[in-house]
């Protein structure tokens, strides 16, 4: 019996999780929601999104404005979404492959 490549990624992915005080949902067969531990805030600790596109995980930080970035793996876009918590102003030891920010209108 062999493991699918999105199976990998989601156990990885837990146990990442799982050492940084996040919870992974499953929301679809390629998307998931990332929260907090310790609801906070009016999103109850909602950070972020991921969903696989193309066999790439796009990541949509919330937080004062959305931010898209896009990475290589479902690991990568957890670990700069953790990075990003405790770091906000630095930039993220990973380097995305594609990135862009949109602000939400006032």
């Amino acid at each position: 019996m062999t493991t699918s490549p999105s199976r990998v990624h989601t156990t990885a992915a837990r146990l990442f999780c799982h050492d940084h005080d996040l919870e992974l949902s499953e929301v679809s067969a390629h998307g998931w929601l990332v929260r907090s531990r310790e609801p906070r805030g009016e999103l109850d600790g909602l950070l972020g999104c991921i969903e696989e596109r193309e066999r790439r995980f796009e990541l949509m930080q919330i937080g004062s404005n959305f931010r898209w970035t896009t990475f290589d793996t479902l690991l990568e876009a957890l670990a700069h979404l953790v990075d990003n918590l405790h770091l906000p102003s630095a930039g993220s030891r990973l380097s995305p492959v594609d990135a862009h920010v949109w602000s939400a209108p006032q």
